[in-house]
Parts: structure tokens; C-alpha cells; sequence
């Protein structure tokens, strides 16, 4: 169903408390845009042209009157330090307080997933089927479905016309009545300045996640995730003012992203006519990520360590991504994995993988490939990241 202009004005008012801005939306079902926020061009956005004398250029002249001077670039010997050392900057890990908010958490995370095989009950056994699924929720599926990330095709090999399966999963539209109802027995008869009918309309339209799967590339894709947002059973609580704040149906009620994703999952090995306790899923990629604090994590371990995703300077083959790895050599780029680990993106992961190991067999995650999203030029968001969580069988425990 076609949104109208009205329902998508109501639900970026819904969402213009946050700070999240939302990826463009595909060709199928996504969230609609939420309108209502501040238009305002981000950071670095409509800006005038900077021209900055490169490699090539070693006699550029020098900057004339009333043109822009250009920035100041550190000198290539870097005082006899490697180049990555040189660029290091550890500010905005400290500013953030990465080590004690997120590293040490991702750290025990981490730990925590390398034991599943030797705790196999730290793990919840509540295991959603999807009647119970279809309940609460609506659930599309496709299949056959023609689909590629540029961060697949770079770093996995993926093609772009590999055939993937999808669904997208959206409220059912009498659990969204039931929280209208709810809302009028209380004398709400507006949220913000809209109407409650236009509101119930926006809800049973919006999509609250869409994945795709591939068993042969043993990956999924988690194109997009906005259940805090839109599910009408979690309370909706906006980070600025309450203007557009609601009780949901019942929190306790609600199916965890990670119960959804294996949902996706499953059935694309059962299209695949494959058993899912068969299929190795090596691969989860979190596409165009948004939330500011995983993006801000992953951008101080990045400065940390002297790299910028789309740095003119960093040149060779890996210009354009960064692999933290679970065993690097380099100790700053393993504390940047554990941080990662330590974000809602990192955890959620460790979640799924602890809470269906049975399923999926004892793995953890080694890995956080990331790379600066591609977005339209239009709608291009400073911090947008894609990345690639790397998962790997837990290795037997050596002989004593």
C-alpha cells in the first residue's frame, strides 16, 4: 500500500525528537520517512567547493585573495612514524568514554559468547515459532529476490544478481487497533497535532524490519531495523521532550529483533530445501547504520588508530574499509573490535548467536568489517557506516 502524503508528514513528526536520521527507502516496503525534523543540511552538506593540492599537484600555487586556503596536510614523513601512527588520534575515545561504556561491556560479550559451548544453557530457550509470530505480527515474504550491498560485492564477493530471499515484518493491524482503543479509553485523541486516525493508519503501514538471506552466501542482510520506533507493543519514548511519547500494548510481549531475523533465516533454508542446522551462517551484514552511538564508537576507534574511511591519503587495496579483528596484532585495533562488540549493533548479534546455538551450532564473532555507506548524494549522512560482522565456528578447547 501507497502511503499517503499525510501519513508520511504524521510519522516523521513521531520520530522528530530523534536525532536517527532514516535511510532512503527501497523499491519494497521500508518505514515510511518521517517528516518534522529539522531541515537543515547535515555537517559537511551544500558546502562550496575546497580544492586541496594533492600528490600530483607538487608546485600548487599559492591560495589568492578571497579564495578558500587550503587545509593544512601532515607532512608525509610524519616525523619518521608510520603513516596510521601518525594520523592516531585518541580524543573522541576519551571524549565518549568508549572504555568504560562500551569496550569493556563488548569484552564481556565476547567472553561470554566464546563459552556457550561450555554453558550451553546461558542462552534463552524461548524459541518463537512463527504462528506465534503471525499473532502479533504481519510477515511478508519474497523469494528469489535480486539483491547486492557494495559492501558484499567489495569484501565477500557477492554479485549483484544473486537471488535472495526477504521478508519485511510490519504490525498486525488489530494489534494496532487494540493500542487505539487503548489510547481513546484514555482521552488521547491526538498525537502531536495529528489526528488519531491518521496515527492508526501510519502504524499498520509502517515496516518494522526487513532482512535478506542467502544460504549460499551464508549471510543475512539486515536492511533495516525500526521496531523501537514503530511497534505498537514497546513503549515509544522520543530522546527530546514527550510531545510524541506512548505507552505501548505490553513491552513483555514484544518479539526481539534477534527472534525476527532468525525467522528470516530459517525460512530461507527451508526455501533452499536445506536443513538451517546445515547451513554455517558466516556472515551478518548491518546495512547503512544510523544509531549515534555505535556510529561514534566505530568512528573514535577508527581516529584511534589513525584510519578514515573515505581519507584521501589512505591509499592501496583497503582504502575504503577497516577490518577490526577478534585476534589483531595490533592491541588498539582488537580494544576497537571489543568496543564494537559493546554496541546495540555488536550485541544484538551475540544475542542471536548465544540464543539459538543450538540451531546455528557454538559460533562467535571474530569480526567487524566496516565501510562508509552508500547512500544518493542527496541524502548522504556523515556517519552512515555498513558493516560486516564476521562469525566463525568456536573452536574445540586444545587437549590437555
Amino acid at each position: 500500500m501507497r502511503l499517503s502524503i499525510a501519513n508520511v508528514l504524521l510519522l516523521n513528526s513521531l520520530a522528530s525528537g530523534l536525532r536517527i536520521p532514516i535511510p532512503r527507502p527501497p523499491t519494497a516496503p521500508r518505514p515510511p520517512t518521517l517528516p518534522g525534523g529539522p531541515d537543515v543540511p547535515l555537517p559537511g552538506q551544500n558546502q562550496p567547493g575546497r580544492w586541496i593540492p594533492g600528490q600530483n599537484t607538487p608546485n600548487a600555487p599559492a591560495a589568492q585573495p578571497g579564495r578558500l586556503l587550503p587545509e593544512e596536510q601532515p607532512k608525509p614523513a610524519c616525523n619518521g612514524k608510520k603513516r596510521m601512527e601518525c594520523l592516531a588520534d585518541p580524543a573522541k575515545w576519551d571524549q565518549l568514554g568508549v572504555e568504560t561504556k562500551f569496550r569493556t561491556k563488548g569484552a564481556e560479550e565476547i567472553s561470554r559468547l566464546d563459552k556457550i559451548k561450555e554453558n550451553p544453557t546461558d542462552a534463552n530457550p524461548n524459541k518463537i515459532e512463527e504462528t506465534a509470530f503471525t499473532e502479533k505480527y504481519t510477515v511478508n515474504k519474497e523469494r528469489d529476490v535480486p539483491f547486492s550491498t557494495r559492501i558484499g560485492e567489495r569484501l565477500l564477493g557477492h554479485k549483484a544478481d544473486d537471488k535472495w530471499s526477504r521478508i519485511v515484518v510490519k504490525n498486525n493491524p488489530g494489534k494496532v487497533d487494540e493500542l487505539m482503543n487503548k489510547m481513546r479509553e484514555q482521552g488521547i485523541t491526538k498525537v502531536g497535532r495529528f489526528p488519531l486516525r491518521n496515527v492508526e493508519q501510519g502504524y499498520k503501514e509502517a515496516a518494522l524490519l526487513s532482512t535478506y538471506q542467502n544460504t549460499d552466501r551464508k549471510s543475512i542482510v539486515i536492511d533495516f531495523s525500526f521496531n523501537n520506533k514503530y511497534d505498537v507493543f514497546r513503549n515509544y519514548k522520543t530522546t527530546e521532550g514527550n510531545k510524541f511519547n506512548r505507552v505501548g500494548l505490553d513491552e513483555a510481549q514484544q518479539i526481539r529483533m534477534t527472534d525476527q531475523v532468525m525467522l528470516g533465516w530459517r525460512q530461507a533454508a527451508g526455501t533452499a530445501n536445506k536443513d538451517v542446522k546445515d547451513v554455517e551462517l558466516e556472515f551478518v551484514i548491518q546495512k547503512q547504520i544510523v544509531t549515534d552511538d555505535t556510529n561514534n564508537v566505530i568512528n573514535a576507534a577508527l581516529e584511534r588508530v589513525g584510519k578514515k574511511l573515505d581519507d584521501i591519503d589512505n591509499q592501496g587495496a583497503d582504502q575504503d574499509f577497516f577490518k577490526f579483528n577478534k585476534n589483531d596484532l595490533d592491541l588498539k585495533v582488537k580494544e576497537g573490535f571489543e568496543a564494537i562488540a559493546g554496541t546495540v549493533h555488536g550485541q544484538r548479534v551475540a544475542q542471536m548467536l548465544r540464543d539459538y546455538h543450538d540451531i546455528l551450532g557454538d559460533r562467535t564473532i571474530t569480526g567487524f568489517w566496516v565501510r562508509k555507506a552508500d547512500v544518493d548524494s542527496a541524502e548522504t549522512v556523515d556517519l552512515e557506516i555498513d558493516m560486516v560482522i564476521k562469525i566463525e565456528k568456536i573452536p574445540d578447547p586444545l587437549p590437555t
